[in-house]
């Protein structure tokens, strides 16, 4: 089987508590289940879900434009507060 998710590598963690439904918090334990087996390495879906979202993340093509624009202003001598760095996302996407 061939997941999205390859082997999860060992990150430095912070906490965040999300509420999600009860469908969800199912899908993402029996994902969590699927995953474990897969790829023989023990894993809850409390663990799994910062690599769900961060795959997400990596693969939205708007917030990754967003990504690159914000990365631009804070890297520039205007800095990330100046007016032309305030929002880095275009409408028409």
């Amino acid at each position: 089987m061939k997941l999205k998710l390859g082997k999860l590598p060992s990150e430095v963690t912070t906490r965040l508590t999300i509420i999600v439904p009860e469908k969800l918090k199912g899908q993402l334990e029996r994902y969590a289940t699927l995953h474990s087996e897969t790829w023989n390495q023990p894993v809850s879906a409390t663990q799994i879900i910062p690599h769900i979202l961060s795959k997400f993340l990596s693969v939205d093509r708007a917030f990754q434009r967003s990504e690159r624009s914000f990365d631009r202003c804070a890297k520039s001598e205007l800095g990330a507060n100046d007016n032309l760095c305030s929002n880095p996302v275009e409408s028409g996407d």
